[in-house]
């Protein structure tokens, strides 16, 4: 599967305790690099990043990137400083 693009959403998150592929998160020492081959190569189209030192997540398996997006965005600044949302647009 290949993307279009990858949009950072700041202080943001969406699908609260929904994560797809790790129940309890992926290792905080993981990259960001790692993460986008992760979710590109389980179809998801969020990656969290739950704080400066926290660990990864996951989400959006399987639902529609749309509505996800658009929530994202809205929700932009609703999340302590150093959470972060990277969207995945796929082609």
């Amino acid at each position: 599967m290949s993307y279009r693009s990858i949009t950072r959403f700041e202080r943001s998150d969406c699908l609260i305790n929904c994560n797809d592929i790790e129940l309890l998160g992926f290792d905080k020492t993981k990259t960001q690099g790692e993460m986008i081959d992760l979710a590109v190569e389980y179809g998801c189209c969020v990656i969290v990043r739950n704080g400066n030192n926290g660990k990864w997540y996951l989400k959006g398996l399987g639902r529609d990137a749309g509505e996800i997006r658009d929530k994202l965005a809205q929700n932009v600044g609703n999340c302590r400083e150093g959470v972060y949302s990277l969207f995945i647009d796929y082609k």
